[in-house]
């Protein structure tokens, strides 16, 4: 199976309602590896940089990826309460630079972005933030992408708690000029946080996270997707990622990513809702929508654990939690997208070890899962 499978006869479905497709361009970058690091908090696993800087912990998955994803909040060399002492010393993390490097692994960081609609928001973000990615920079790492987590999402959310719910819910993106001007403001600010970046980080590739159960997405069958919470207001999702695209383009700037973050979880709620299983259509919405732009897509591959049950046995939640991304995956694979990036990434609580890829159920274990599960898709030659 190549890597750039033909769209399903789900995706066809939206050729035939007038979506234009425009082709990404060609990527070195297909597997991204992000395992999770925190417990809680900016509090790093015990065994998170032990297993990184040990290529035996985790050969044939790094022998596999393109990319190494960290999360910006590893980067403080502020102690958090109650330590003298940085999560990870400047010795380890040169430790983890160096073994990125001998790999010769892309780096990319998912930051928090602009998250605010007010004017200057976005500048003074990526200010403030480039404070701690400076330190990898210092340390003789490298950063080749920055991918912002829910600034988008962020700022909406932040407006909600400003609104009478039992009146935001009604309002639309198209018919009501306060959320059209917050969310062009949220895309501008967004942009704006890319733009200064770009002068503290010449070279540096951008993309977004965002939440899909904030938008209104058109189906391939035709269905449509309202957002998950009520209050709400109606957001098409096409016109606001056309509208991100065009406040880039002010700038001088392009995407290169946009990543979905809707796991099991959001497909399996999508699914009680339509009376399936698993429903995969909010997804292959919103890569297609992306795709139609020419930016690269992929979703990141991930699951909770049973969270009805309270306390749950590690042993037990890091099995559901495998088990389940599993199930995820092979169903997102099955429709027939053409992913550009695989994004293995986890940031729930289970598993709640990091490695080795050999010890079952750990991430490092789970990703290696992926890696050879039959509907992995064949990579290009090179790595």
């Amino acid at each position: 199976m190549a890597f750039r499978m033909v769209f399903g006869l789900m995706v066809l479905g939206l050729a035939a309602n007038g979506l234009c497709r425009a082709e990404p361009p060609p990527t070195d970058e297909h597997v991204w590896f992000g395992p999770k690091a925190f417990v809680e908090g900016r509090t790093v696993r015990d065994d998170f940089i032990p297993m990184l800087t040990n290529q035996d912990h985790w050969s044939e998955i790094a022998s596999r990826v393109d990319v190494f994803k960290g999360y910006i909040m590893i980067l403080p060399d502020i102690p958090v309460p109650g330590k003298d002492a940085p999560e990870i010393s400047d010795d380890e993390m040169q430790q983890l630079i160096a073994v990125l490097d001998d790999l010769g692994l892309k780096t990319a960081f998912e930051v928090g972005g602009a998250r605010s609609h007010e004017p200057g928001a976005g500048k003074q973000a990526a200010q403030n933030e480039f404070t701690h990615l400076r330190r990898w920079l210092d340390l003789g790492g490298r950063i080749d992408f920055l991918t912002t987590d829910h600034s988008i999402a962020k700022g909406l959310e932040a407006w909600l708690e400003t609104v009478d719910h039992d009146f935001s819910g009604e309002m639309t993106y198209t018919d009501d000029p306060e959320v059209r001007e917050l969310m062009q403001a949220l895309c501008q600010e967004t942009a704006a946080y890319f733009e200064e970046m770009a002068t503290l980080i010449p070279g540096v590739r951008f993309g977004v996270i965002d939440s899909l159960g904030f938008f209104t997405v058109a189906g391939p069958e035709g269905q449509t997707y309202r957002a998950t919470r009520p209050e709400i207001p109606e957001l098409p999702f096409d016109a606001i990622f056309a509208y991100l695209i065009d406040a880039m383009a002010e700038r001088n700037l392009e995407l290169d990513h946009f990543h979905t973050d809707y796991g099991y979880e959001g497909v399996r709620s999508d699914g009680r809702r339509a009376g399936l299983h698993l429903d995969y259509g909010r997804i292959i919405g919103v890569e297609t929508t992306v795709r139609s732009h020419g930016i690269r897509t992929g979703n990141i591959i991930n699951a909770f654990h049973d969270r009805t049950v309270d306390d749950p046995a590690p042993n037990v939640a890091n099995r559901e939690a495998f088990e389940r991304t599993l199930e995820f995956f092979a169903g997102y694979m099955a429709t027939g997208l053409a992913p550009d990036h695989i994004v293995l990434q986890t940031w729930q609580p289970y598993p709640d070890r990091t490695g080795p890829e050999d010890a079952p159920y750990t991430v490092m274990n789970l990703h290696r899962t992926l890696l050879r599960h039959e509907a992995f898709p064949e990579l290009p030659p090179g790595r």
